[in-house]
């Protein structure tokens, strides 16, 4: 009975030890599933980050792009504002200077009134 029960427990055996490594290669064939899978998202999320950066460094260009016209308007105007200025202040001068030589016109005009009231009067 102990030779009869032997190739028994050896066939008891063999078919436990398939049925593990059965159970080993679907484990491994899930586990490569789950990498390929991973991997092909870790690539999709790679390809979307790179996206995402062209796309802000594409908007960044523009704002420093912007900013530089803004600037550069900026700069124009100070320009034309400090011109318009120098301007204000010249006809402001000339404002004074006219109404001086107006002051000195009527003085003269006065004096040579007096002197004619003189003369005639």
């Amino acid at each position: 009975m102990a030779a009869i029960n032997k190739p028994e427990k050896q066939v008891e055996e063999l078919t436990g030890n398939l049925e593990l490594e059965k159970h080993k290669r679907a484990a491994i064939n899930k586990l490569e599933k789950q990498v390929e899978e991973l991997t092909g998202n870790l690539e999709l999320e790679k390809r979307k980050r790179a996206d995402f950066e062209a796309s802000m460094n594409q908007e960044n260009a523009n704002l420093k792009s912007d900013l530089n016209d803004i600037q550069l308007q900026c700069k124009q105007t100070k320009e034309l504002l400090s011109s318009e200025i120098e301007k204000l202040k010249n006809l402001h001068k000339q404002e004074r200077q006219s109404k001086n030589k107006c002051r000195s016109f009527w003085k003269l005009v006065g004096k040579c009134i007096c002197i004619w009231n003189a003369m005639n009067g």
